[in-house]
């Protein structure tokens, strides 16, 4: 088995966090430098690249690495928390052009939801009055 080569469970799980999360960011990096002609643009090449299967495939593993680490590990719970902050704060960076009259907080809760959308989950939040269910 691979644990063999990490001395502990945690050192393992930690190692491939770290693999995924800076693959992620090599993605995004890439991604970071390319130029679009309008700010619309730029979000819907953005939705399209966070669909890729490459970044789709390092996000599950850090769902399933985040899961045990809210149970067993501290340090890979903060190493995983640090890599999607890092990434929905990226996404609030094209939404703020889009949205200047959202607070970041606002901006960041719909960054949450695109990725979440991404994700196959269908996140649903009442207190916002965009969000809310139309009766009728």
């Amino acid at each position: 088995s691979i644990q063999h080569y990490f001395p502990s469970r945690t050192d393992l799980m930690c190692a491939i966090a770290a693999y995924y999360q800076e693959l992620r960011k090599q993605y995004e990096d890439d991604f970071f430098e390319l130029t679009f002609s309008n700010d619309v643009e730029r979000l819907d090449a953005y939705i399209t690249f966070i669909l890729k299967p490459q970044i789709r495939s390092g996000i599950y593993i850090s769902y399933t690495l985040l899961a045990e680490a809210t149970t067993s590990t501290p340090e890979l719970m903060k190493s995983i928390k640090k890599g999607f902050s890092d990434h929905f704060n990226r996404a609030c960076g094209i939404l703020e052009p889009l949205t200047p009259q959202l607070t970041k907080e606002q901006r960041m809760n719909r960054a949450v939801f695109i990725s979440s959308a991404a994700d196959g989950l269908k996140p649903f939040d009442p207190s916002y009055p965009d969000m809310a269910p139309v009766v009728g």
